[in-house]
This record gives structure tokens, C-alpha cells and sequence, in this order.
């Protein structure tokens, strides 16, 4: 079965909105809705300071670095084309280097602001990789880097998502402690649920 598309489900739910907010444009419709729509982070409090707030709306920190490192790695090739000056041997040293901070600040917790400078750095090497595979004299040079993508890249990016779920999830079980207090079932065994004992005359 096909997920649902998020956003084809906004956009409906902006077209069937009530009658009391057709004024809303879709833009502060979605700001109403949803303003984690441009965040990967889950939408409580403990991520807070994984996101930005702008116009109403929070963004992923590390994305934007992320996008920034980008930018700068289109802006240095088109000035430079610095991928041509080297050969493949050199980049490839030059690329470890740059996934060298991301690796470091994954597993060893490092604070935020090197996060932020290794999601930087991260950005720049995916958008100087994808160019490399254009600009490269030797066929095994584009297998590599894809390669390296599948091993590093989005085993990286699922284990973030993963321990950010892990978070979301404790965070909502604090919360719904904190508003109905501890359940403990009083008929529960090992074996599962048991009828209540029926009284005896």
C-alpha cells in the first residue's frame, strides 16, 4: 500500500477547510497546520534548539547548514573548478577529510555548534561528489562515490531519524504521564490480560 502523500493531505485540508477561514492564505493555513513542515525534527519542546524560527515556520538547523555547505561547494567549483586541478586520488583524500567531522560528531556527541560545521561540511562534499562523477577520467571514480552515498550517506541519515524518533517517543510517554499518571493495569499477568475474578458467595 502507497503512503500518503503529506503533501497532497495538506493541500486537501486546505481546500476543505472551514468556511470561517477561507480568507487564510495557503501559507498561513500551513504556518496553523503544520510549522514543523520545513524541519526533519520531530515538533517538541526537547528539539527546540535543533530548529530556527522564521516567519512562523521552524527549520532544520543541520539542513540549512547543509544547504549553505552546498552552495558554497557550487560557488568554490564554478570559480575555481578545483575538481579538475586534482586528480582522482587527491579528491578522494580531500573528500575523506570533509566526511571525517560528520563521522566524529555522530559518534562521540560532540556540541552543536560542530555539528552544525560538520552538516556544513557534509553539504559540500555531496554537492562536490555529484560533480565529481561528471568530471572524472576513470569509470571506477563515479561507482566509488555512489557506493561510498549507500554505505555512509543514508546509513547516517537513518540512524538520525532513528534516535530522533527514540526521543519523541520518550518525550510523549513524560507527557501523557504527566497528564493521567502511571497506568498499571491491575488484572495483567504474564500470560496477558485475565477476566476480573468473579465474586464468591
Amino acid at each position: 500500500m502507497n503512503k500518503p502523500n503529506p503533501a497532497m493531505q495538506i493541500w486537501e485540508a486546505y481546500k476543505k477547510r472551514p468556511k470561517k477561514r477561507q480568507k487564510e492564505s495557503f501559507w498561513q493555513f500551513l504556518r496553523k497546520e503544520n510549522p514543523y513542515v520545513f524541519s526533519n525534527h520531530p515538533p517538541v519542546p526537547v528539539f527546540r534548539e535543533h530548529v530556527w524560527s522564521f516567519f512562523g515556520f521552524y527549520f532544520s538547523k543541520g539542513l540549512i547548514s547543509s544547504f549553505v555547505g552546498m552552495f558554497i561547494g557550487l560557488i568554490a567549483y564554478l570559480t575555481t573548478s578545483w575538481l579538475k586541478l586534482i586528480n582522482d586520488w587527491q579528491t578522494a583524500g580531500v573528500f575523506c577529510l570533509l566526511l571525517l567531522p560528520t563521522l566524529v560528531t555522530v559518534y562521540l556527541k560532540s556540541a552543536r555548534p560542530l555539528k552544525l560545521v560538520a552538516r556544513g561540511m557534509q553539504g559540500f562534499l555531496t554537492l562536490s561528489a555529484f560533480l565529481k562523477i561528471f568530471n572524472s577520467d576513470h569509470w571506477l571514480t563515479p561507482l566509488v562515490i555512489i557506493a561510498t552515498y549507500f554505505l555512509v550517506r543514508i546509513p547516517l541519515s537513518r540512524k538520525r531519524k532513528r534516535e530522533d524518533g527514540a526521543v519523541f517517543q520518550r518525550e510523549q510517554a513524560k507527557f501523557i504521564r504527566k497528564k493521567t499518571g502511571p497506568y498499571i493495569p491491575q488484572n495483567f499477568s504474564r500470560k496477558g490480560f485475565r477476566s476480573p475474578p468473579k465474586n464468591r458467595r
